[in-house]
């Protein structure tokens, strides 16, 4: 005869509470870890991320010292493929911060709405650079801008066709370009500033004092005249030498748009 030799504790009835038991405990140390791992991470988010970023200070002045209020800065990464930048805006003393910024090189471009300073990124092309460390605090110190010119260059449309006539672009007007080219061959368009009565079109841009540039206009959809009535060139481009002399101004440069070409 073959007898049972089990004892009572290992019958499978208590296997099956052994079994109960070690799931039990195995949740609740699950439970506990993953608590401690929530109580933990407010903790250790602004190490890792004061780990990653710095910041940056500095003031907006003009060549005399006097504070810039409410210029844009932008910190733009030059070391990086996909150019991430990021913006702020001076105080009234002309001061700015940026408190985040991602560890790496930066250039520092300023542009100041509805006045005629220059942004050192565009002339004399030469921004100012700075690089952020992990931590820590780099001040800039004082970015001064220089005054310059508004170049003002109106197209007279007459007849309407640059509203009527947008083309492949949704913009009216978009098929003619308008810029200045610098000695280097730098190309900075003409912004579109404002639309007046009559038709014209009046584009800006700020350009330095005694500095010879080309007003460089082109179009494969309009003709244009000059200011008497000449017809241009404007598919093979047109080219207007200009020079500002300093604390001169400049009467706005004007074209006229003759036509339509479909």
């Amino acid at each position: 005869m073959i007898h049972d030799s089990f004892s009572p504790d290992l019958q499978p009835n208590s296997f099956g509470r052994l079994e109960r038991r070690l799931r039990v405990r195995s949740l609740h140390r699950v439970h506990r870890s993953l608590y401690l791992a929530a109580v933990a991470l407010p903790l250790v988010l602004p190490q890792l991320h004061a780990q990653s970023t710095g910041q940056l200070t500095g003031s907006i002045v003009t060549q005399a010292g006097v504070p810039i209020p409410r210029a844009f800065v932008i910190a733009t990464r030059s070391d990086s493929g996909r150019t991430p930048s990021e913006n702020t805006r001076s105080a009234a003393d002309g001061s700015f911060a940026f408190t985040n910024l991602a560890v790496g090189t930066y250039r520092i471009c300023v542009q100041v709405l509805g006045s005629s300073f220059l942004d050192p990124c565009l002339w004399p092309g030469k921004p100012p650079a700075v690089t952020i460390t992990a931590g820590q605090i780099a001040a800039i110190g004082k970015i001064q801008l220089s005054s310059a010119v508004t170049l003002h260059v109106n197209l007279i449309d007459d007849n309407g066709l640059l509203q009527s006539n947008a083309v492949t672009a949704k913009t009216p007007g978009a098929n003619i370009l308008i810029g200045v080219r610098t000695g280097t061959g730098a190309f900075y368009p003409v912004r579109l500033r404002s639309k007046q009565a009559g038709g014209v079109w009046n584009h800006e841009i700020v350009v330095p004092f005694d500095t010879l540039l080309n007003l460089e206009v082109s179009s494969s959809k309009f003709t244009l005249s000059d200011d008497k009535g000449n017809a241009l060139n404007a598919l093979a481009g047109v080219k207007v030498p200009v020079t500002v002399a300093a604390a001169t101004s400049l009467s706005p440069i004007v074209f006229h748009v003759t036509g339509f070409k479909n």
